[in-house]
C-alpha cells in the first residue's frame, strides 16, 4: 500500500494536504478537535457487537494549534509537526479473533462507524490486509458485515464495514460523498496504526459499488495511495456519482489498478447492476488504464451474487487478491 497518513491526532498535528484546499484542511482539523473534545470514556455492549470509545485528555493547546492551522498560510503540501503526540484511538484487540464478535469503532469525524472483524494477531502482522467495505442502499454496516461472516472466518482478512448512511433519508445527500469515505478511511488506517507495508482493499455492493469508482478516484490523485485495490459487486460507474474534481480529464486514471468486478445473471436490473451493466464497467476501466482482475459471475444467482452465490465468488475474488505482489 503507498501509504501516508492524512491527519493524525497530534498536539501539532501532522496534516498532509494532497489534492485538498486550506478551507479543506480548516475542516478536517475542526472535525478532528471536536471529535476528541466530545470524546469520553466509553464502552458498550448492544448484542455480538462492542462499542470501543477513545479515552484523550484535551489541553488548549489542542484548540490553540487547530486555530493557528486553520488560519495559517500552510502549504498544504508539506507536513507541520509538532513535539507532542495525543494518544492515537484505543486498536481493535487482536488476542483473539474478532471474526465472529466484531466491534464497533467511531469513524474519526464522530458521526457514523464502522463494524470491524479481524483475525487473530492482526496488529503485529508484517503485511496486514483490510477489506473496507460500503453496504448497499439502505443497508447498514451490521447487515453488511452478516453478508461477510460466512466467508471471512478462516482468511487473514480484516473487515471494516462503513456505516456511511444516516439511517433515515434516500437521497445522495443522506450519504457520505466520496471524499468523505475516503477521508473517514483514511482516519481508520492511522488510528489502528496500518502504514505502507499493509494491504488495503475497498469493496462495494450495489450503491456502495457504484461509488467505489468516484472514491477511488480521490485516492488516485492524492499524492499518496491508499487502497491498493478495489472490488465492485453489482453495481456499475455511473456519471451521476462523479469522479473527483479533475478525475474525468486524467488519462488512465485508474493505471495498473487491481480491480474486481462482480454479477449475478438474474439481477433485477440488469443494464445498471447485473453483467450486461458490470461488462459495460470492464471496458470503461480497461480504457481508465485498471487492471481488471476478473468479472466474476454466475448465471443463476441475483443481485446479491457476492455473498449468496454457491460458486463462493468471495472466495475467488479473495484468491485473486492473494495472487498480487501487495498481498504477500
Amino acid at each position: 500500500m503507498k501509504y501516508t497518513s492524512f491527519f493524525v491526532l497530534i498536539v501539532g498535528m501532522v496534516l498532509i494536504g494532497a489534492a485538498c484546499s486550506k478551507q479543506e484542511v480548516s475542516n478536517v482539523t475542526n472535525q478532528v478537535v471536536n471529535t476528541v473534545v466530545n470524546t469520553v470514556s466509553n464502552s458498550t455492549t448492544t448484542g455480538s457487537f462492542t462499542t470501543n470509545t477513545n479515552t484523550t485528555t484535551v489541553t488548549n493547546t489542542v484548540t490553540n494549534v487547530a486555530s493557528v492551522l486553520a488560519n495559517s498560510n500552510l502549504n498544504v503540501n508539506t507536513a507541520t509537526t509538532a513535539s507532542n503526540a495525543l494518544p492515537i484511538a484505543q486498536r481493535v484487540a487482536d488476542s483473539v479473533s474478532t471474526l465472529s464478535s466484531p466491534v464497533k469503532v467511531p469513524t474519526i469525524d464522530g458521526q457514523r462507524y464502522f463494524i470491524v472483524g479481524q483475525p487473530k494477531g492482526q496488529n503485529s502482522k508484517a503485511t496486514k490486509k483490510i477489506i473496507f467495505s460500503l453496504p448497499g442502499h439502505g443497508s447498514t454496516a451490521e447487515q453488511d458485515y452478516e453478508a461477510w461472516r460466512p466467508s471471512i472466518t478462516d482468511n487473514d482478512y480484516a473487515i471494516a464495514s462503513l456505516n456511511w448512511w444516516d439511517g433515515s433519508g434516500e437521497t445522495t445527500a443522506d450519504y457520505y460523498t466520496p471524499n468523505q469515505v475516503l477521508t473517514q478511511i483514511r482516519g481508520y488506517l492511522d488510528q489502528q496504526g496500518y502504514d505502507s507495508a499493509d494491504f488495503v482493499v475497498l469493496e462495494g455492493f450495489s450503491r456502495g459499488s457504484a461509488n467505489t469508482y468516484a472514491v477511488k478516484s480521490y485516492d488516485q490523485l492524492n499524492v499518496t495511495h491508499v487502497l491498493d485495490a478495489v472490488i465492485s459487486a453489482s453495481g456499475k460507474y455511473q456519471a451521476d456519482f462523479p469522479m473527483a474534481p479533475g478525475g474525468s480529464a486524467t488519462p488512465k486514471l485508474f493505471n495498473g489498478v487491481p480491480w474486481i468486478l462482480v454479477c449475478g445473471g438474474k439481477d433485477d436490473n440488469p443494464t445498471r447492476d447485473g453483467c450486461p451493466g458490470m461488462t459495460e464497467t470492464k471496458t470503461w476501466l480497461t480504457g481508465q488504464g485498471a487492471n481488471v482482475l476478473g468479472l466474476l459471475e454466475d448465471p443463476n444467482s441475483g443481485h446479491g451474487a457476492f455473498h449468496t452465490s454457491s460458486l463462493k465468488l468471495v472466495d475467488q475474488a479473495l484468491t485473486l487478491l492473494n495472487a498480487l505482489p501487495a498481498a504477500k
